[in-house]
C-alpha cells in the first residue's frame, strides 16, 4: 500500500463477490495482502483524471451485520484509513427503481425489539459520517457519477437518492412477509433494505476516527427478486453503487487526510461544544478544547506550529481517552508526535505525549507498550507522579507486587492529594495485604473517603474485607456519574453495591486484585 502522506487511504467493504469485483474494476495496480489473522485484502490505487487520488483497500466480508462489524474493526486497525465505505446491493422498498443508488443518512436495525404475542420493535439506529452524507448529496445532485459506470448505461439512466436504509439478518423477498409489513409500518421512511449496513456503522461508531458511509445499488424491488437476479440486476446495481462511491471519493478534495481522526468529525463532541451537550460548559477544559477543535478542523492543521496549538490538541486527546475513543486518540497522538519531531518542543509536551500514549496502550491492554511509554515519561521527568502511578498499576495487573508497592509509594510521596495516585495506592496496599498502612493512609487523608473517584478501590476493599464501609453507599451513585468511571468499572461497582446491600455479601467470592484491576481498566 502506498503510505505517502499525500495520498489518503480508504477501506471499502462488500458482502458479495460481484460487489467486490465492481470495486476492483475501478482500481489500478491491484495486489493481494494478507492480514495476520488470515483475512485477504485487495489493495489498489484510484487515480482519477480529475479529482482526488486514493489508496484503496477492498475486503469481502460476506453477508450479515456481525461479520461486517468484525471485518470493519480488523481493516481499520490494520490500515488506519480516513474513510470507510460499505458498497453493495439492496432491495428497494419505496421511491426507487432497479439500478438506482441509495446513500444512507441513517441505518435502522429493524431486528431489535421484544417478542411477545406480537413483535414490539425497539428501533436501533446507527448514523454515518455527517461530512460524507453531505458529499453524497452533492454527488447525487450533479449526476457525474454515472460517467464512472463500467459497462453499458441503463435506460432510463439510474438516479441517486440519499435517505434511510433498514438492515437486518433476513433476505426479504415478499411484500406479504411480516418483515416487509414491519418495515412499512415502523420504518416507513426507509428507502431500501439490506443485511450489513447496521453492523458496518456499529463498527464505525466504535472507531470515531474514520468517516463512514453505506452506499447501495437497488438490485430488486422485493417482489420478483429471483427474476431480477436472473436478469443481471445484481451486477448492474453493484456497478452503479461502485461508480457513485468512487465519484464521491474523487470529490473529497478538501476532506482532511492527516487530520481525519479529527475531533471536528466527531458529532457528539461538536454538539457538546456547541452547548447542546452541556457537561463541558463552564469547565477549564472548554476553551482549550474549542481551540483544539478549530485548529484540527482547519485544512492547514497538518502543519500547525506552536506550543499552544500542540498543547490544545493534547487537551483534546486527553478528553478522547477519558471518553473511550482510543483509536481516535492514538491516531491524533501519532500526528502530534510528527509535529513535535519537526519542531523544538518543550520537555513538558514530550512528557504529556508519552503519558497519553501510555494511557491509550494501558486501556487497550498493551501493557508492554504502556510500560515503555511511562518509563519514557520518567526519563524526561523523574518526578512524574502520573507515570509512577501508571507503572504501579501495570505492575499490579501483572502480579509484580513488589514493584507495584515501590512505584505507588514513590507516586504518593510526590503528592498525597493526587486522586489517581491515591486510588492506585489503595489498590496496591489492598492487594499486598498492607491493611495497617492502608488504614493509616485513610486516617491521614480523610478526603479519600469522600472522593467519588476513589469509590471503585474502596468498594473493592469493602467487598473483599469489610474495610471502610461507611461511605460506599453514598459514593457509589456519585462514582457512576464520573466521566472517568468507565464501562469496565461500572459492572464492578454494581457488583460491590449489590453485595453491600444483600445478605450474600459475606458468601460471594471476592474479586481478586488482578481481576478488579482489569475491570477498572
Amino acid at each position: 500500500m502506498n503510505n505517502s502522506n499525500s495520498t489518503p487511504k480508504a477501506v471499502i467493504i462488500t458482502a458479495l463477490d460481484l460487489e467486490h469485483a465492481s470495486i476492483c474494476a475501478q482500481l489500478m495496480e491491484l495486489r493481494q495482502e494478507r492480514h495476520p489473522a488470515g483475512t485477504l485484502y485487495q489493495c489498489g490505487s484510484f487515480r482519477p483524471k480529475s479529482g482526488r487520488a486514493w489508496d484503496v483497500v477492498v475486503v469481502e466480508a460476506g453477508p450479515g451485520n456481525t461479520g461486517t462489524a468484525l471485518e470493519f474493526e480488523r481493516a481499520v486497525n490494520h490500515y488506519r484509513p480516513i474513510v470507510a465505505l460499505f458498497v453493495g446491493v439492496a432491495g428497494g422498498v419505496k421511491d426507487v427503481v432497479l439500478g438506482d443508488v441509495v446513500a444512507a443518512t441513517k441505518i435502522y436495525g429493524y431486528e431489535s425489539g421484544k417478542e411477545r404475542e406480537t413483535f414490539q420493535p425497539r428501533p436501533a439506529i446507527q448514523l454515518p459520517s455527517y461530512a460524507l452524507v453531505q458529499q453524497a448529496k452533492a454527488v447525487a445532485r450533479d449526476g457525474r457519477w454515472r460517467e464512472r459506470i463500467v459497462g453499458p448505461m441503463a435506460d432510463p439512466a439510474p438516479q441517486a437518492r440519499v435517505g434511510p436504509i433498514a438492515a437486518g439478518e433476513k433476505v426479504v423477498t415478499s411484500t406479504e412477509s411480516a418483515t416487509y409489513r414491519l418495515l412499512r409500518s415502523t420504518y416507513s421512511d426507509a428507502i431500501a433494505v439490506e443485511m450489513e449496513g447496521y453492523g458496518f456503522l456499529h463498527g464505525a461508531y466504535a472507531n470515531q476516527a474514520v468517516a463512514a458511509l453505506v452506499i447501495r445499488g437497488i438490485s430488486d424491488l422485493i417482489e420478483g427478486k429471483l427474476d431480477s437476479d436472473a436478469a443481471g440486476w445484481q451486477e448492474r446495481a453493484a456497478q452503479h453503487a461502485s461508480a457513485f462511491s468512487f465519484e464521491l471519493l474523487a470529490q473529497l478534495e478538501n476532506f482532511p487526510a492527516e487530520t481525519a481522526p479529527v475531533i471536528a468529525q466527531h458529532q457528539p463532541a461538536v454538539e457538546t461544544l456547541s452547548g447542546r451537550g452541556g457537561w463541558l460548559s463552564g469547565t477549564p477544559w472548554y476553551h482549550a478544547l474549542k481551540r483544539a477543535f478549530s485548529l484540527l478542523a482547519s485544512p492547514a492543521s497538518a502543519v500547525i506550529a506552536g506550543e499552544e496549538a500542540l498543547s490544545a490538541q493534547m487537551d483534546g486527546v486527553r478528553v478522547m481517552i477519558q471518553d473511550g475513543h482510543l483509536l481516535a486518540a492514538q491516531a491524533s497522538l501519532e500526528r502530534i508526535e510528527q509535529q513535535i519531531a519537526s519542531q523544538s518542543a518543550s520537555p513538558q509536551l514530550k512528557i504529556r505525549l508519552a503519558l497519553n500514549r501510555g494511557a491509550c496502550a494501558l486501556l487497550l491492554g498493551d501493557l508492554s507498550a504502556a510500560e515503555r511509554e511511562c518509563k519514557a515519561a520518567l526519563m524526561h521527568d523523574p518526578n512524574s507522579q502520573k507515570a509512577l502511578a501508571n507503572l504501579a498499576q501495570i505492575a499490579l495487573i501483572q502480579d509484580r507486587l513488589a514493584e507495584a508497592l515501590r512505584y505507588s509509594s514513590e507516586a504518593i510521596a510526590k503528592g498525597p492529594k493526587d486522586v489517581h495516585a491515591t486510588a492506585v495506592r489503595l489498590r496496591v496496599l489492598h492487594a499486598c495485604g498492607q491493611t495497617e498502612e492502608l488504614q493509616q493512609l485513610l486516617q491521614s487523608e480523610p478526603w479519600i473517603a469522600d472522593d467519588p473517584a476513589c469509590c471503585l478501590p474502596l468498594g473493592l476493599i469493602a467487598y473483599d474485607q469489610g474495610v471502610i464501609p461507611w461511605r460506599f453507599p453514598i459514593l457509589a451513585p456519585k462514582s457512576f456519574l464520573l466521566r472517568t468511571c468507565s464501562r469496565f468499572s461500572r459492572p464492578v461497582l454494581a457488583q460491590c453495591w449489590y453485595a453491600w446491600n444483600s445478605s450474600s455479601a459475606l458468601t460471594d467470592p471476592p474479586l481478586s486484585h488482578r481481576a478488579s484491576m482489569k475491570c477498572s481498566r
